[in-house]
């Protein structure tokens, strides 16, 4: 652990020298990693270890599982002696699933008395899609107060979240109706892994252009032949592609010249298929101009991302974004003369604001009218600059205040949530939640946060999932290197994607 990371969290905000292991006793089988993510919301610095002879027992969690019961114990022996009991009588089809759950909520249940905290928003559904949880609850048909309680009960989720989660699948569900029964529909992101500058919570492969301008032109001709090869093998293979997404790093720091190589490669995709949406980031406004946006008009492109994450100057130049607003302002003004759709993307929680200077700046990005608003939560990642400086973090109840505020302006504007995900190591244990106005949703954004539909990565960095439409199932995945040269020297990308495509359309036309 960094010495100088400060931790924010509701009893105070502490200064982290030392990682500490934490042991824990388990018996009969040990189930370090099924607890991991809850020993995280409260030890969110330190590592847990199963026990072992010689070295102290923190905690201990016992467990049995036969026909007439499921039951589970958990106890602290640090600091002070605590016991926490769960059962259940009721064994749902998943048994494993169902008791590992449960032995989540008892450790869940014991940190919170240890503690002696209120319960964290999300409870112990920790994972990144909480909504993919809701999706298959809503399959199983459970819905309505049952759902709710069901919710409530097993993993702890106050009301709050429920409403919002289920909000947000509500909405996807209505979709997911627009998927076809009949063709396998794929969805491709494109990876640009190239940025002005490093921002100071960035943990994605990027390489700052100043440092790898060099690598650029090599790179695109992978890239380019990676996605040509794809289009060539896929012309046998029943698929139609729904959406394109153009992602990075930021694809606009490419040159006008270069951006055209790109978009003229991906073009045939825009003649062959019936693409209902194809997406550009341009997520830093000093990177856009007229050119560039023409160019991406011309060749089909209908979503512009334009992320200026706040529109407070002073945090700009802290996070490490070499832009001002009025560059926000002209980049936006550039894609709505050309009636492009906008994204934009703030950031709850960054370094120094406050609720205040969130809501001025959610107010500001409204006025801006964009379809669509994303609002993070600032999440501490492991590779980013964030961890080696000593900064001030707002406290979990200012990061909650934070959210009420721009769910509600944004509500009171037609804005509603269509997308969630979590993050770890996410401020005030919150969420990221995008907003749109009617109509306006973006199908990749629900997509690959719902993995409803296979994505196809192309580039450094990027994953390919193959996803099973008859039973929603991960088929398989494939990441490409994260290392632009690796990447440029690897062989077969094509061919191993098109295998696991043609063996996913194999066993979906089994369970039809």
């Amino acid at each position: 652990m960094d010495p100088n990371l400060i931790w924010a969290t509701k009893r105070k905000t502490i200064l982290i020298f030392n990682k500490m292991n934490y042991y824990v006793k388990f018996s009969p089988e040990n189930l370090d990693k099924t607890i991991e993510d809850i020993f995280l919301l409260f030890f969110p610095n330190e590592q847990i270890r199963a026990w072992k002879p010689g070295n102290q027992c923190h905690f201990e969690v016992n467990y049995k599982v036969n026909d007439q019961e499921i039951a589970v114990e958990a106890i602290s022996h640090w600091q002070r002696e605590i016991r926490i009991t769960e059962t259940r009588e009721e064994k749902e089809y998943e048994a494993r699933s169902q008791f590992r759950r449960l032995v989540r909520l008892t450790f869940y249940k014991l940190m919170l008395k240890l503690f002696n905290e209120e319960p964290k928003p999300w409870g112990i559904l920790t994972g990144v899609r909480p909504t993919k949880v809701i999706h298959r609850l809503l399959d199983n048909n459970l819905m309505g107060k049952e759902l709710d309680n069901y919710l409530n009960k097993e993993f702890y989720i106050n009301k709050d979240k429920i409403d919002l989660v289920k909000e947000v699948a509500l909405a996807q569900r209505k979709l997911f109706k627009q998927i076809s029964k009949d063709q396998a529909g794929i969805n491709i992101y494109i990876s640009i892994p190239f940025c002005p500058s490093r921002c100071l919570y960035c943990s994605f492969p990027g390489y700052e252009i100043k440092k790898f301008k060099k690598r650029i032109a090599s790179y695109l001709e992978a890239l380019k032949r990676e996605i040509k090869e794809f289009y060539q093998a896929a012309e046998c293979v029943d698929i139609n592609v729904d959406s394109l997404y153009i992602g990075g790093g930021t694809p606009t720091v490419l040159s006008a010249s270069q951006l055209e190589e790109l978009l003229y490669i991906v073009e045939p995709y825009v003649s062959r298929y019936n693409v209902r949406e194809y997406t550009l980031e341009a997520g830093r406004p000093d990177t856009i101009d007229k050119e560039k946006l023409y160019l991406a008009k011309s060749y089909g492109i209908t979503r512009v991302s334009v992320n200026p994450q706040t529109m407070q100057q002073k945090t700009l130049g802290l996070i490490g974004r070499c832009h001002d607003i009025s560059q926000i302002h002209e980049a936006v003004a550039l894609v709505q003369k050309l009636n492009l759709k906008l994204n934009m993307d703030l950031i709850l929680g960054l370094p120094g604001e406050d609720a205040q200077s969130v809501i001025d700046t959610v107010e500001k990005v409204i006025n801006l009218k964009p379809q669509n608003i994303t609002a993070h939560t600032l999440a501490i990642k492991t590779a980013s600059k964030l961890r080696k400086l000593e900064v001030h973090l707002p406290t979990a109840i200012e990061v909650s205040e934070m959210h009420i505020a721009v769910n509600k302006a944004l509500r009171d504007q037609g804005y509603k949530p269509y997308y969630l995900y979590r993050q770890k190591r996410i401020l005030g244990d919150m969420e990221n939640t995008g907003y749109a106005l009617e109509g306006e949703e973006s199908w990749y954004n629900i997509m690959i946060m719902e993995e409803r539909q296979t994505i196809i990565g192309f580039g450094a960095g990027s994953a390919s999932k193959f996803i099973n439409k008859a039973n929603h199932e991960i088929h398989g995945v494939y990441y490409n290197p994260r290392d632009s040269i690796i990447y440029g020297q690897r062989e077969n990308l094509t061919k191993d994607k098109i295998n696991l495509l043609c063996s996913l359309l194999k066993e979906e036309k089994r369970w039809q």
